[in-house]
């Protein structure tokens, strides 16, 4: 096949035709994919790529995106290393390459270089910040998080889903950095555009109920929790959160009966689990429920 490829490349420099060697290629790969023939597709837009690698972006997303449907990660990977290395300013390729170091592992370095070169290269895309002040935040770098995403609300003043992430995750940034206030703003911001979404995040709304009882508001923190539960009833974190109220009112027994809530709706979710079972396991010690007690400390050691 490559043989033919070069014969192509010959054929066109000798007639002096303008259309591109790799064209008749491209639309192959296209018949297969109408096909849904993937894998005969990618190996045509590999050989294109290997052939001559300026063959354009839009070649590398449409492979990465193959390799993708094929199940195949770390071909993903490959193609969109290989598409910066052709094309290092393009901000389409950097944006989906910085996406899967950043779901690979949300703190790797490699990742914040690459949202840095596309929020250089694309400068007006909100997504871009988005993404680079998300990976900030995760890697605790909150100025910069707050920086970039504050860049992404300015350019994305309708997008009220994606208005909620970003001004919660300001929120998180400047809670972090002892900004009060403007922590928040930043989670009114949030609630605000939260409750205009058809199914409100309760993820999101809780982020600022802790962020109120961190802040000694327990009444506040009480009133956005019912606000929580009415619209997400089965959202276990929201009753641990309920719980954990009503225990600093000195009712442990209805603070209990929320926690069992909250352990019956985390299902497997072992991270809603393991909080659920240490506040009933210390809850039912208060209440000198011993065999209760007992039996969530078992599992909390059973579970490291």
């Amino acid at each position: 096949m490559r043989i033919l490829l070069g014969f192509c490349l010959c054929v066109v420099g000798a007639s002096g035709q303008q259309p591109r060697w790799q064209d008749p290629h491209l639309r192959a790969a296209e018949d297969y994919i109408r096909q849904k023939q993937l894998s005969k597709a990618a190996e045509i837009l590999e050989i294109v790529v290997g052939v001559e690698p300026q063959c354009g972006p839009e070649v590398y997303l449409k492979l990465a995106d193959l390799r993708q449907q094929l199940s195949q990660p770390d071909e993903v990977l490959r193609v969109y290393q290989r598409g910066t290395a052709a094309y290092p300013s393009s901000a389409p390729l950097l944006k989906r390459l910085g996406q899967v170091l950043f779901r690979k592992d949300p703190i790797n370095p490699g990742a914040g270089e690459v949202f840095q070169k596309a929020a250089a290269a694309a400068g007006n895309d909100a997504e871009v910040h988005f993404l680079y002040g998300q990976w900030a935040c995760m890697s605790n770098l909150n100025e910069l998080c707050a920086t970039e995403l504050n860049k992404a609300v300015a350019l994305s003043p309708s997008n009220d889903n994606a208005l909620m992430q970003s001004y919660t995750l300001i929120g998180i940034a400047e809670d972090k950095r002892n900004h009060t206030e403007r922590a928040e703003e930043a989670f009114r911001k949030a609630l605000a555009h939260n409750l205009k979404l058809s199914r409100p995040d309760p993820n999101s709304a809780l982020e600022y109920a802790q962020f109120l009882s961190r802040q000694s508001r327990e009444a506040d923190a009480a009133e956005l929790v019912d606000r929580i539960l009415a619209f997400a009833p089965y959202f276990g974190p929201a009753h641990l959160e309920r719980a954990k109220i009503l225990a600093q009112r000195g009712d442990n027994e209805q603070a209990a009966a929320e926690a069992e809530l909250a352990l019956k709706y985390a299902g497997d979710d072992k991270a809603q689990l393991h909080p659920a079972h240490v506040f009933l396991a210390k809850t039912y010690f208060a209440l000198n429920k011993l065999d209760q007690a007992r039996q969530h400390q078992e599992w909390i050691q059973a579970n490291p």
